[in-house]
């Protein structure tokens, strides 16, 4: 798979599995080709080097308005800024001008005038990290959970997880626990 990570006014980098330290830089224009899948990390928390209303419509600050605490407004800002900036740069559109539509469950998909590449992405954030995955010609998801150490998941295994999952839980250490827990 090709490295699709770059700086691109933003700190927007590929996913794995454990989150290094630092992650390299990658190409400015990304090139997806066919069966290739390109995940972006982002960091919300971040000191963003740019103005991030430059990449969002208005769409997204009335979202944004919704939310409570003003942490939650600016990561979801930042993530949509990220978002629109990261796909912008595959289809050399304007952050702002991307048009999107939604699905019967609510996922957002690129307008169909605006995608000549079939793109498709998904979009998941919680905490200060979110992922960006894109494909092309198929759907695709991604998720990112924050792993809380007061997190109740042998509670949760017990009542949704099949014996096999819980046996093999509980076979692991409890320092080891959570993160098994996540990789079920």
């Amino acid at each position: 798979m090709q490295e699709a990570s770059q700086t691109i006014g933003l700190p927007v980098v590929p996913a794995v599995k454990r989150v290094p330290e630092e992650w390299p830089a990658g190409p400015v224009l990304p090139v997806l080709i066919d069966s290739e899948i390109h995940v972006w990390r982002v960091d919300l928390d971040n000191d963003w080097p740019v103005d991030l209303d430059q990449a969002l419509a208005e769409t997204d600050r009335t979202q944004a308005a919704r939310f409570r605490f003003a942490v939650d407004r600016e990561r979801f800002l930042a993530a949509r800024a990220s978002l629109r900036t990261i796909l912008g740069r595959y289809l050399e559109f304007a952050p702002d001008a991307l048009q999107f539509d939604l699905g019967a469950h609510g996922k957002p998909s690129l307008a169909k005038a605006q995608n000549s590449f079939d793109l498709n992405f998904n979009l998941t954030h919680s905490h200060e990290l979110a992922l960006i995955a894109i494909t092309m010609g198929r759907a695709i998801g991604v998720d990112v959970e924050f792993m809380r150490a007061d997190f109740a998941g042998d509670e949760i295994a017990e009542r949704f997880f099949s014996q096999a999952e819980i046996t093999q839980l509980k076979s692991v250490t409890p320092e080891s626990r959570l993160a098994a827990f996540f990789n079920c």
